[in-house]
């Protein structure tokens, strides 16, 4: 036997018969996907193997702020306020959030639950930047102890309701932690009534009518519908 044989061919010619059978079922199978590369003459063939973790990214819908003067005027109430991430501004989290959300009937979204997802967001109203500059909401006696908790940058979500239009609320997220490589690795689809430490809620006369407090939650109240269960990012009561 020729000893300058390739390996490669001396396997194929030690092959039994049926090796030789699955061999060219292989070939068979893979056969379509080579179609188009024979075709055009890539200088290049494709992958033996697909990936098995192939990456997919959602196109987003940027869609513009809606022209609703209400909801966007620095006048406008806040008829809803979640602390998410954790109680307060500390070192101990990663991030610490709070959710301001306007709208003019507070008892529709404890009737119909409050839901935020990723479809909410106003992508091109986001911004990125110092806590100091971006944080307006409260006096600066608040910033400065988000500021010394080490939360240092401040990611800012527009948020806007995509059932009704025009909209029932609108809302501004703010994410606090101490790099940019913390907010951007946030990801809004995971928060969950879970992550809410505290709440509240304001009717038309600017009083409280809905209270939470991870801390205390013996003392939670909802002064409009006591103890009815409500869904999405509302605390407490909850249906499960």
């Amino acid at each position: 036997m020729n000893n300058d044989i390739p390996q490669t061919r001396k396997h194929i010619l030690k092959m039994t018969p049926l090796g030789h059978l699955r061999c060219f079922i292989t070939v068979l199978a893979r056969l379509p996907s080579w179609i188009p590369w024979i075709i055009r003459g890539d200088p290049d063939p494709p992958p033996a193997y697909d990936d098995p973790y192939p990456k997919t990214y959602a196109i987003r819908q940027i869609v513009s702020r809606p022209e609703t003067g209400f909801y966007f005027s620095d006048t406008s109430p806040i008829a809803l306020w979640l602390c998410l991430g954790a109680a307060g501004p500390n070192r101990n989290s990663p991030w610490f959030a709070q959710l301001n959300v306007r709208c003019k009937d507070i008892t529709e979204l404890m009737r119909d639950g409050f839901h935020v997802t990723e479809e909410n967001v106003l992508w091109n109203e986001g911004k990125i930047g110092d806590t100091t500059d971006i944080y307006t909401d409260f006096d600066m006696s608040f910033v400065n102890q988000i500021c010394e908790s080490g939360k240092i940058r401040t990611r800012e979500y527009v948020l806007r309701d995509t059932q009704s239009n025009p909209p029932r609320w609108t809302a501004f997220l703010q994410v606090h932690a101490e790099t940019d490589a913390v907010l951007s690795n946030f990801r809004l689809g995971r928060i969950s009534a879970a992550n809410v430490h505290g709440a509240q809620a304001f009717g038309a006369n600017g009083r409280i009518v809905y209270n939470y407090s991870a801390l205390s939650p013996a003392n939670s109240f909802n002064i409009i519908y006591d103890d009815m269960p409500m869904e999405g990012l509302w605390p407490w009561p909850r249906l499960d």
